[in-house]
């Protein structure tokens, strides 16, 4: 052997790798090579679907007002028309896949966390698919998954409006994408037809995140008018929109549509105060700020390539839907303030921008610096699945078992009840249920009449009896309903035209005419107080009152 040949093979023998295999030494083939884009994408969907899935695996307390939830997509389960046979302060959007869900599965509340399974999905669906518009690479994509189903996806097991805009929104904006940086022809109409009814859906579900959804699409639409010189796309996705508002608001706009549809207007209140945003924005706020702090950065050090950058579609939209949705995140955070994390979905849109503009010298798709990555992704968020791991060990959900230590009442499943089961009520919740089940009024007359301003809505189903129409379907005072329903209800109370009344008597401190306090006062007037029992709320101060006819 010669001397060159020797020296070359004792390098190889201490530094244990070779000149093509600089970072891999003797490692075994399957290990050198990287994760297929087909593997990442199963990845993906075996997170998508723990994070969409594992809800079904509980049970649960009574959520805070899912009561809404169940009798707005019982009613349209029912038949009843919206804004005709009741009223709301915002558009009917939101219940319309509950409603389905409840005609497969049946009007049950369990059956809304199926529905909530399905938006979950359809959620992260549009996420990614508007990250591969971008050109995002699939590492990235399954890395920014990651990031929305821990920071988003994981706190939403029961469908409520806040976060179904979102999705509505995720879904239009990824079908005004598509024919701007893909799809020509017929797809483009279609992909433009279906935008423009899910951004209708969005402003018809809430109106802050809607409008704003509205906002971003004209905004891609008009750059891309600039850049081809053509308003075809723009002026397609209008007549698209006018044609389906008018589809949905013209049966209903002789319904008093106007007043119920609250864009600001008296009686209703603006939620639009600068003392609010400067509170949240500036007193809070700090990922968004971050977020939109480095986003900025990048915007301008990739402007320097003056209109080359401009022209890039996918590179100048990818930052001004990052920067759109950053914006939207820190407006919605006020308008919108319940739940208090309905903003969260900015987490994975900022960091996917980020990551995405990090150059490394290492391919992350191999399996050892994805797990890498992986593992600490998931420690950012350790917080959302630390309770998940403690709500699967606890005998008791968490809620349940600090509510029974703070306060003398027991808490169980309530398996008596087909819409309530895998539900936890307190005992006297259910005795008092039963109560009610065991009335006179209950057991021997057809056709009950029942006001039932209470959050047990899905008694509806239980006893039962058909929700009453011609009046509005949510009673909080000041929202939903105002000093004229009051009086309206006041003035049938006198008249005895309910068989049965049941009104929830909730603390000041906690929330103020939830249900209006007048209507109460008129039921002690001219109603037999039968009992009152624990509502199912946190925390356990607030009770029922059930009230029948003076004989």
């Amino acid at each position: 052997m010669s001397i060159s040949n020797l020296n070359q093979s004792i390098r190889l023998n201490f530094s244990g790798r070779a000149a093509g295999n600089s970072d891999l030494g003797n490692t075994p083939n399957y290990f050198r090579k990287g994760l297929s884009e087909r593997q990442l994408f199963v990845v993906e969907m075996l997170i998508a679907a723990v994070f969409c899935f594992s809800p079904l695996l509980y049970n649960n307390p009574y959520r805070l007002n899912i009561f809404l939830s169940w009798e707005g997509a019982y009613r349209i389960y029912l038949g009843q028309m919206p804004f005709k046979e009741y009223a709301l302060p915002m558009g009917y959007g939101y219940w319309l896949i509950p409603a389905m869900f409840f005609k497969i599965f049946g009007p049950f509340m369990y059956s809304l966390i199926k529905a909530q399974v399905f938006i979950n999905l359809v959620s992260i669906l549009a996420f990614r698919s508007i990250l591969k518009l971008f050109n995002v690479t699939p590492v990235t994509i399954l890395l920014s998954v990651l990031v929305f189903c821990l920071s988003y996806v994981s706190k939403n097991f029961w469908p409520w409006y806040n976060h179904t805009v979102i999705v509505y929104e995720l879904v239009a904006l990824y079908f005004v994408l598509l024919p701007v940086l893909k799809t020509s022809g017929w797809k483009t109409v279609a992909s433009l037809g279906f935008s423009a009814l899910c951004v209708f859906l969005s402003i018809f579900t809430k109106q802050d995140a809607g409008a704003l959804t509205l906002l971003i699409c004209l905004a891609i639409l008009t750059y891309d008018t600039l850049i081809e010189k053509s308003p075809r796309k723009l002026l397609t996705f209008l007549g698209f929109f006018t044609a389906t508002c008018i589809a949905f608001i013209a049966p209903i706009w002789q319904y008093d549509f106007t007043y119920w549809f609250n864009y600001g207007q008296a009686p209703h209140d603006s939620r639009l105060v600068l003392h609010d945003f400067f509170n949240h924005i500036v007193g809070w706020a700090y990922f968004e700020k971050f977020f939109l702090f480095v986003t900025v950065i990048m915007i301008l050090d990739k402007a320097r390539k003056g209109r080359a950058f401009f022209e890039n579609k996918t590179q100048f939209l990818f930052a001004f839907f990052t920067l759109a949705i950053l914006i939207e995140a820190l407006i919605i955070q006020v308008t919108s303030d319940e739940p208090p994390y309905g903003e969260d979905f900015f987490y994975a849109f900022g960091f996917v921008f980020c990551f995405s503009h990090l150059r490394f010298s290492i391919d992350l798709s191999r399996w050892y610096y994805l797990a890498t990555c992986l593992v600490f992704v998931t420690f950012w968020w350790t917080g959302i699945y630390w309770r998940n791991i403690q709500r699967v060990i606890a005998k008791k959900p968490v809620a349940v078992a600090k509510v029974e230590k703070e306060a003398p009442h027991k808490y169980r499943l309530a398996k008596e009840f087909k819409t309530m089961d895998k539900l936890y009520l307190a005992e006297s919740t259910i005795e008092g249920i039963k109560r009610i089940q065991a009335l006179d009024v209950v057991k021997n007359k057809k056709d009950i009449k029942v006001l039932n301003m209470s959050e047990l809505t899905s008694l509806a189903y239980e006893m039962p009896f058909t929700p009453l129409t011609n009046q509005p379907m949510w009673f909080h005072q000041g929202v939903s309903i105002f000093q004229k329903e009051v009086d309206e209800f006041c003035v049938k109370v006198r008249n005895n035209e309910y068989d049965l009344v049941l009104f929830e008597s909730i603390p000041t401190n906690e929330v103020i005419n939830f249900y209006p306090e007048d209507v109460n006062t008129c039921l002690k007037e001219n109603y037999n107080l039968e009992f009152s029992f624990l509502a199912p709320r946190t925390p356990a101060e607030s009770y029922i009152h059930v009230y029948t006819k003076k004989k």
